[in-house]
């Protein structure tokens, strides 16, 4: 399920820089997947990986994410950012408006409440008052 996310005050008629929150996990691989018509449109594409985040296991590598994009016509430029104790949302936020963005591309992950509470995490960061519309893939 993909769902989009628009902040009051930022339509989105047609995205002219998207950042992809990247973990290469499962779920930023969904994402990618659900958003690759919006991606199409889109004149500039930026991966963003926080390197400084705990390990969640990558199912993807970057020689797979190269290959997944340009069998899809899409060129690409990946950055990379520490989050330097950071919430990973804050981290996503500041690189997308350094970039410019229009969109925010990520995998949701679904997680206990309690978790969520103890832990934190992306996906509910992002959703409290995101200042770009999000795709969200779960």
């Amino acid at each position: 399920m993909h769902t989009p996310f628009l902040p009051a005050g930022r339509p989105l008629i047609r995205p002219g820089r998207v950042v992809v929150g990247w973990d290469f996990s499962r779920e930023a691989a969904r994402a990618l997947k659900d958003a690759l018509p919006l991606l199409a449109l889109a004149d500039e594409i930026h991966f963003v990986t926080v390197t400084d985040e705990k390990d969640i296991g990558a199912t993807t590598t970057a020689t797979d994410l190269e290959k997944f994009m340009r069998a899809h016509g899409l060129s690409f430029k990946h950055h990379r950012t520490q989050s330097r104790s950071a919430a990973i949302a804050s981290c996503l936020f500041r690189s997308a408006e350094e970039i410019g963005a229009d969109l925010l591309v990520m995998g949701a992950y679904g997680h206990s409440r309690l978790s969520e509470f103890i832990l934190g995490g992306a996906t509910l960061g992002v959703l409290n008052n995101p200042p770009l519309p999000l795709l969200l893939s779960h």
